[in-house]
């Protein structure tokens, strides 16, 4: 799903997405899509746009529209078989009429199908329904959007006493989360496939911490490295394939500019397609980490033109400058947004795995590595209770941070706990406890003087 698709029904959609390329000049269908040809007109079906609540669709059971995209009306639904809820994307009637609509949405099913990784949503029915439209069912994540998720956390930062600013504290959970979105896409680029359109909108993060990478409705299709087919990983059983992307016909048309404008790459905003690499993704990953340091997109516009003029030209500040954002964290966003797809990581797996973002992610405070908080409420899922660890990059409920100062600060309305536990917790404090407890014991224990000892000596003799 993306950002069309989660939209609340009924409410108008932003076109952030450039998603139509001109089609071929043979519109007609490839022959491998036979099993999902049009056969009905978008007329025909135009009253079963918005089933009501209850309706099925198909074999499932409507639970409620959730919103429609730019192909497609996304549907809540529970299977009554295995009784579970899952997301429906039905192709819109009015896409009926688009020649090109039907083998798209068909690509998206069958690419995102064959990506068998925990941070990729996966599909689990292609079909059709009784009118002929085609649909396919996958899992529901329940969560919200990275977006949203960035959002909040430089609010409240900005809420926070220049004093009890702390960027580190603040902003660890969205270094974990960004770091846990580049590894679906390095698993991506490791088939050879380029997604083409990553924002913060097309991340989602779960209500427990699960990170996983939506909308792989652009994604195409590239192939396999050199170095991977040295490596021994080219082999045939492995390739993701799909009906469409055989066909040359479908290739998108040089000069067709598709994606979110700001956060595509130069030469996908170019039109470019044949330069299009996993570096075009790396620079996408970048913009999303400027975002992530600065609060803001890295090129803003009135429109779509002058956002794509802007990222031409090239960026004209460095993010973060005004709250301090660590500088090797500002350097890695700034190489991995190069204007040259050769000046940047050659992969999302090089800025995965980078020593930057891990490093920064394991120089945590000693007071919050691993401690356990149990908490009854967590937003964006209230009254569900989840264990949160914190201090431990690789784990996935890093993103909530309710560490011992914030329980402190909400739970027990200690406006001050950070800079309390910063003097608790500190060695000098330690010390001097020490020394006080150890001075206690001295105390207590410690043998009467010499001349206290003669005079009772004294006096027992006196009495005998």
């Amino acid at each position: 799903m993306s950002k069309h698709d989660e939209s609340e029904a009924g409410t108008p959609i932003h076109a952030d997405t450039l998603t139509h390329a001109p089609e071929p000049t043979n519109p007609a269908m490839p022959g491998a899509l036979n099993p999902f040809a049009r056969h009905v007109s978008a007329s025909s079906v135009s009253y079963h746009s918005t089933p009501d609540v209850g309706q099925q669709i198909g074999r499932y059971i409507n639970l409620g529209l959730i919103g429609r995209g730019g192909s497609g009306e996304v549907f809540r639904v529970r299977d009554p078989t295995l009784n579970r809820r899952l997301v429906l994307k039905v192709i819109r009637p009015d896409r009926l009429e688009d020649p090109g609509a039907l083998s798209r949405f068909v690509d998206e099913a069958q690419l995102t199908s064959q990506l068998d990784h925990p941070g990729i949503v996966p599909v689990h029915e292609l079909g059709r329904l009784d009118d002929g439209r085609a649909f396919f069912a996958m899992r529901e994540v329940r969560g919200r959007t990275l977006s949203k998720v960035i959002a909040e956390r430089h609010a409240e930062y900005a809420a926070l006493p220049p004093a009890e600013r702390d960027w580190d504290r603040t902003f660890r959970s969205l270094l974990s989360i960004f770091l846990r979105a580049c590894e679906p896409i390095a698993y991506a680029h490791s088939r050879g496939i380029l997604h083409r359109d990553l924002k913060p909108s097309n991340i989602m993060v779960g209500d427990y911490g699960e990170v996983q990478v939506l909308d792989w409705g652009l994604a195409k299709v590239r192939g396999r490295s050199e170095e991977m087919q040295n490596m021994g990983l080219d082999h045939a059983d492995s390739e993701v394939t799909t009906n469409r992307n055989g066909d040359p016909s479908y290739e998108t048309h040089q000069g067709s500019i598709v994606g979110t404008p700001a956060f595509m790459s130069p030469e996908q905003a170019r039109g470019e397609h044949d330069r299009l690499s996993m570096a075009s993704d790396v620079y996408s990953l970048g913009a999303i980490l400027f975002k992530v340091l600065d609060g803001r997109t890295p090129f803003e516009g009135p429109n779509a033109s002058a956002i794509i003029l802007k990222v031409m030209a090239g960026l004209d500040r460095a993010p973060g400058e005004q709250l301090g954002a660590p500088t090797e964290l500002v350097d890695l966003c700034l190489r991995a947004m190069s204007a040259e797809p050769e000046h940047r990581p050659a992969d999302a797996a090089e800025l995965e795995v980078g020593d930057v973002v891990s490093a920064k992610l394991d120089d945590a405070s000693p007071w919050v590595t691993h401690r356990v908080v149990r908490i009854d409420e967590v937003p964006g899922s209230p009254q569900q209770r989840q264990l949160v660890m914190r201090g431990d990059a690789n784990e996935t409920d890093d993103l909530y941070p309710y560490t011992v100062e914030k329980v402190l600060r909400v739970q027990f309305a200690i406006p001050h706990a950070g800079p309390i536990l910063s003097v608790v917790t500190s060695p000098l404090f330690l010390g001097g406890v020490v020394l006080m407890i150890g001075m206690l014991v001295v105390w207590a224990f410690w043998p009467a003087p010499i001349d206290e000892i003669e005079e009772e000596l004294a006096l027992s003799e006196e009495r005998a």
